[in-house]
């Protein structure tokens, strides 16, 4: 019903009897969310309302989803310890998803405190005088678990922003 309602209000005349088409190759035989569908196949179900781009525009859009990878960090891996910078406790904000348009551009974002801890301090060491050595670190953050580098690391992550805000990066 929603995605009727939504095709319904961009299509007319002619097109807009292409929508229970169209609504049953989304809903029902597409199996994936994450399904990929090329320029082609997307002609094949929405018709005539598909513009291919000539190769200025293509080359355009391309540029365009090279800075939104950038942004959203698409191509690097998710590395705590690496996001970590060498400290116990870093917060850190991470871009979602963008929406723009001619006149607003908002972005959506996390923004959280992460912390790494020693998950076996005690127990990672076999001898006593290593023990009590492990034992006797100071928390390198007053108030924060231990953490030696090296040994078995365990992170927190609170959560404390979500949501959407004004993108001013680039105004």
């Amino acid at each position: 019903m929603i995605a009727e309602k939504l095709l319904r209000s961009h299509l007319s005349g002619k097109e807009a009897k292409r929508v229970p088409t169209i609504v049953e190759m989304l809903t029902e035989k597409l199996y994936s969310h994450t399904q990929v569908l090329n320029r082609r196949e997307c002609e094949e179900i929405f018709g005539n309302i598909v513009v291919f781009p000539d190769k200025i525009e293509e080359k355009l859009i391309w540029s365009l989803h090279e800075e939104y990878s950038k942004a959203l960090a698409l191509r690097e891996p998710q590395n705590l310890l690496a996001d970590l910078g060498g400290s116990q406790q870093v917060t850190k904000p991470y871009a979602r998803g963008f929406v723009e348009t001619a006149k607003l551009s908002l972005i959506y974002g996390s923004e959280v405190r992460l912390t790494a801890y020693s998950t076996q301090a005690q127990g990672a060491m076999y001898s006593p005088t290593a023990q009590q050595q492990v034992a006797n670190i100071a928390p390198t953050v007053a108030g924060l678990p231990i953490y030696v580098p090296g040994l078995p690391t365990s992170f927190s992550m609170d959560v404390l922003f979500e949501g959407w805000r004004a993108n001013n990066r680039n105004a």
